[in-house]
């Protein structure tokens, strides 16, 4: 654009010449132009029935190749692709909520449990113990709300969506710890610096709560049990339930608690996390092929509870949260447990 208001055209030779408003006028009208064939073109390359449905093909068969004649500006113009939800679309539009064993397998799911409950933190709640069931029910309702197809039964999708926030409570807790705590020191500046999703008043509460004598105390006996600890877990993020599925649609039969064993245990180089953890696996197999040896069918969960031990609190040792002692050995642990076991 030229100071007097006139734009400036370059033609081939690389010369300028000023345009003026009547030529700007016309280079819109011939825009324009453009736009209005572009339009008449695709309403042309249609073709409609007699009874005014469209014979074009579903949108899973079309090509996005240009047909025969067809211009590659009306290619461009079908290709174009809107990436992301439109507004107004549930975040569970299109998506499987699938359970197994009692646990939610869809990545995209439990995603959006953490979402619902990180956006509603509205009290003090540091542990599992202490979330109120009216704020479990009301986190459900909301969850309920994103719209996630899904055939089962409500009550069985209820206590998984539930389970889920129980199992994960602890690590939420933490990493919200962890994000303020290990950036300052002082006790102000942690006053002063709750995460995005806690008001500031409800974060004070739970850094008082964090500050006690008797979790302090609780949480230096944790670390030492840790650190006492024989056995690392290497299974990552993804859920053992969702392995055993996966395993099943693929064998046809559940993994055998040995196959459990190496898989929340075992390394990508096919290494034991730690010694103790080889020891046990090394023992489970000698006693399945000594079984095999007498001409008898090893019970492997048998076999495995031999080893290992018995359950704790509900859990069995070794295996992910999802798995229970009453799912593997057919009854509860003795052991009470304070986390609405």
């Amino acid at each position: 654009m030229g100071k007097s208001g006139k734009s400036v055209k370059v033609d081939k030779s690389g010369k300028s010449h000023k345009v003026g408003k009547a030529g700007q006028k016309r280079k819109c009208r011939e825009r324009e132009g453009e736009r209005v064939e572009l339009v008449e073109a695709v309403t042309e390359h249609e073709e409609f029935t007699p009874n005014g449905s469209s014979s074009e093909a579903p949108a899973s068969e079309r090509s996005t190749a240009p047909s025969i004649g067809e211009s590659s500006q009306l290619a461009t113009a079908k290709s174009k692709k809107v990436r992301g939800k439109g507004k107004g679309v549930k975040p569970g539009h299109n998506i499987a909520l699938e359970i197994y064993d009692k646990m939610i397998i869809t990545p995209p799911v439990v995603h959006e449990i953490s979402k619902i409950f990180h956006q509603h933190i509205n009290g003090p709640w540091t542990t599992f113990s202490q979330f109120p069931k009216e704020e479990l029910d009301a986190l459900y309702a909301r969850f309920k709300e994103a719209g996630f197809n899904c055939s089962l039964p409500e009550e069985e999708v209820e206590q998984a969506v539930k389970n889920y926030v129980k199992m994960q409570y602890g690590k939420w807790m933490f990493a919200l710890r962890n994000e303020v705590f290990s950036k300052f020191r002082s006790l102000s500046d942690i006053y002063k610096n709750p995460p995005a999703s806690i008001a500031p008043s409800v974060w004070k509460e739970m850094v008082d709560k964090w500050n006690a004598p008797t979790w302090k105390e609780i949480s230096k006996k944790n670390k030492q049990n840790r650190a006492k600890s024989e056995l690392i877990s290497t299974g990552g993020s993804v859920p053992a339930a969702k392995y055993r599925s996966d395993m099943k649609k693929i064998t046809g039969q559940e993994p055998t608690p040995m196959d459990l064993w190496k898989r929340q245990h075992m390394k990508k180089n096919k290494e034991f996390s730690t010694p103790k953890a080889q020891e046990i696996n090394d023992e489970m197999e000698k006693r399945v092929a000594d079984a095999r040896a007498k001409g008898e069918e090893p019970n492997h969960w048998d076999i495995y509870r031999q080893v290992v031990g018995e359950p704790r609190k509900g859990r069995v040792l070794g295996m992910s949260l999802g798995v229970t002692a009453a799912d593997v050995y057919g009854y509860a642990s003795t052991d009470g447990c304070s986390k609405r076991c």
